[in-house]
């Protein structure tokens, strides 16, 4: 089963999307110490395998209130959250109809 909305190709945001993304910026180490920290703010288990949306969001706040780089990250990670979810909702809407959202 595919995660990427239809027509745009954007794949859902997990948690190894955020591991990534923290990875690239801080290295490997460092983002496992900033994931755990924002999960704990966001009062989240940091082991959790597959946290739902509105749980990344908590996350991506979180990280913004570490500051510095970590908050980048979490800002960024934020606007793909919303992104995905607004084409998401837009996509699944028929042709000419009205969304509920």
């Amino acid at each position: 089963m595919s995660t990427s909305v239809p027509g745009y190709g954007l794949e859902a945001v997990t948690r190894g999307s955020f591991l990534a993304a923290l990875s690239r910026v801080l290295g490997t180490d460092e983002a496992k110490a900033k994931w755990i920290e924002a999960c704990q703010v966001a009062s989240l288990s940091p082991g959790l395998e597959d946290p739902g949306p509105e749980d990344l969001e908590r996350v991506a706040k979180a990280l913004v209130e570490l500051g510095g780089l970590p908050s980048v990250v979490g800002s960024s990670m934020y606007v793909r959250l919303v992104t995905y979810r607004t084409l998401s909702r837009k996509s699944a809407t028929p042709a000419g109809g009205e969304s509920d959202a």
